[in-house]
């Protein structure tokens, strides 16, 4: 089966601070990280139940190199990519940030 992809607006945010951040650390370094992202999605998109679901509908990938999950559900025919997640931060904001963004 063939997958549309939608990236949330609000994802993007994510990966467009992420990316600053890391531009700021080395130059070119934040290229990489959206090389990264861009990468992970077309994995997704290739096989999206290859990943399991860890939190209600949302599955998720590590991005490789960089400390990120990447959130997303399947929608139908359409993979749905919801939110950038640093592993750092606190397991109980992930599940928020989720249950805000499926609903917005």
């Amino acid at each position: 089966m063939s997958y549309n992809i939608r990236l949330r607006p609000d994802l993007l945010d994510d990966a467009s601070e992420a990316y600053g951040w890391y531009e700021e650390r080395a130059m070119g370094l934040g290229d990489e990280f959206l090389r990264t992202f861009y990468a992970a999605i077309a994995r997704i998109q290739r096989h999206p139940t290859l990943f399991g679901k860890v939190y209600s509908e949302f599955r998720r990938l590590y991005l490789r190199r960089f400390p990120y999950f990447l959130y997303y559900r399947i929608e139908h025919d359409t993979i749905v990519f919801i939110l950038l997640f640093h592993c750092a931060r606190h397991p109980r904001l992930m599940r928020r940030e989720l249950r805000e963004r499926r609903n917005a």
